[in-house]
This record gives structure tokens, sequence and C-alpha cells, in this order.
């Protein structure tokens, strides 16, 4: 068996058909002849860039998310403190 032939692995299938062809086992031989086989585009690579606009408005909705998370969890610790004050349960 040659180097290259090491190298991928062809070695390890060769012996794993002796193997189960001398005790009889189910051990099943892994392939190796689509190594992207998930990569269903074809394509490799990074993706292309986005257009400007739809950059910046991306931006602007991720920042307005933030604003409004932060507004959500002041707002929530203002109505525990509230509760907490008047002595009700949250439910």
């Amino acid at each position: 068996m040659s180097q290259v032939g090491r190298k991928h692995g062809l070695n390890n299938i060769k012996a794993n058909v002796e193997t189960n062809l001398r005790y009889n086992t189910n051990f099943q031989v892994i392939e190796k002849t689509e190594p992207y086989k998930n990569n269903t585009s074809g394509k490799r690579g990074r993706p292309p860039k986005l257009d400007r606009k739809v950059e910046e408005d991306l931006i602007a909705e991720n920042q307005r998310l933030r604003m409004e998370i932060e507004y959500l969890k002041k707002l929530s610790a203002l109505v525990l403190a509230e509760e907490q004050k008047n002595g009700k349960k949250r439910s």
C-alpha cells in the first residue's frame, strides 16, 4: 500500500473488510468518496457581502431590539419591586 493510500485511510478500509470476513462481524465500511456531501450548493468560501442598505437596516433593527430588551428588563425589575413593596406574589 502506498503512502497516499495510507494517508487517506484505504489501508483501514481493507483491514475492516478482512476483519469482517474473518470474524463474521457487521462493521460497516465508510467510503470516503464524497468528502463534501453536506455542501449541497457546491459553493465554497466566504459568502458574498450584503447590500449596504440591507446591512444598515439589519444593524438598525439589531439596535432597536437591544433597546427593547433593555427596556423590558427595566420594566420587569420595576414591576417586581412594586409587587414586593405591596406584598403581592408575582404570577
